[in-house]
């Protein structure tokens, strides 16, 4: 099949988001085309202002879907009228809102909610990535399908321990409140037993992530609102030690293997998980997991091939 991705090209860091280029990858070699959609522009109005461009791509290609992911993205491809099926794929803090670092809900981020379930009739399709999110799509078939993971990429590496210093890896952006970087900075106050070095490279190239996955004690994830978060999956796939506040699908992707923790949003437990990791102190099972709840990409993206073909069967 011939898809349209159409997705935000607002990051400051990536012209294309890693998880959408990765899904695209996967996708292509299962022989489907993937082409790419960028939408430039800030808030409802900016995206908006897309429209026009969007719908002579779409006209002078003969696209069999188009999948937008995030709420805007896929409000642009409602309001293009063109006769492609439209997948709509929810990324998380579009349809369940955002949060300060407190837990406090942002007002701002209602009308995204809003537009999220409004948007839901013009759809052919919902993807979203957690039964959280499933819990808010009302009005459009949908499936739960987390983002997938490359196994060939995210691989444990044989690399050597800091025997003086326990390293602590932080993976989202600092400055986003929904991250909650703050917790982490708090927690590590608590730990005396250990000289405590906190890694936050935010943003890296996956490149790089793979070996800090292997170069540290326990990868910290501290966030307030998540639907299926990749950097948890990966960390997985790199056998490294876990703690992780109870957000989306997490306690499921963690089951309850040695090395792996779940924490409240509270400096005092995190610090205590954050220990139990360190003194776990090897490598857990998380690999085995990804395979067994084929989480890999190659899985999803067949997945994602079902959904195409029901449509196109409609």
């Amino acid at each position: 099949m011939k898809v349209l991705f159409v997705f935000s090209g607002n990051s400051l860091y990536f012209n294309i988001s890693p998880f959408i280029n990765a899904q695209a990858e996967s996708l292509r070699k299962l022989g489907h085309t993937i082409d790419y959609y960028p939408i430039k522009g800030k808030g409802i109005w900016g995206y908006i202002s897309n429209i026009p461009q969007l719908k002579h791509c779409i006209k002078k290609s003969n696209y069999d879907i188009i999948h937008a992911h995030y709420s805007l993205c896929i409000l642009v491809a409602v309001l293009c009228f063109v006769n492609v099926p439209i997948v709509g794929s929810f990324m998380g803090n579009d349809i369940l809102g955002e949060y300060n670092s407190k837990g406090k809900f942002l007002i701002k981020s209602l009308p995204i909610m809003l537009l999220s379930v409004l948007v839901q009739p013009f759809m052919n399709y919902a993807i979203c990535k957690s039964k959280d999110m499933s819990k808010l799509i009302f009005f459009v078939p949908y499936q739960i399908i987390p983002n997938g993971i490359d196994l060939e990429l995210f691989k444990p590496l044989a690399l050597k321990l800091d025997t003086n210093q326990k390293r602590i890896l932080f993976l989202g952006d600092k400055q986003n409140t929904n991250k909650n970087f703050t917790l982490l900075k708090d927690a590590v106050k608590y730990i005396k037993h250990y000289n405590i070095q906190i890694i936050a490279p935010y943003p890296l190239p996956h490149s790089q992530i793979i070996e800090l996955f292997s170069e540290v004690d326990v990868f910290v994830l501290c966030s307030i609102v998540e639907g299926s978060p990749n950097v948890i999956k990966e960390a997985m796939a790199c056998n490294c030690p876990i703690v992780s506040t109870n957000v989306g699908d997490v306690s499921w992707l963690l089951g309850n293997l040695e090395g792996h923790y779940i924490c409240n949003h509270d400096p005092i437990d995190l610090s205590s998980k954050i220990e139990q990791a360190i003194e776990f102190g090897q490598r857990t099972e998380g690999r085995r997991r990804i395979i067994e709840l084929k989480l890999d990409s190659e899985s999803i993206a067949k997945r994602i091939e079902k959904v195409y073909e029901i449509i196109k069967r409609r």
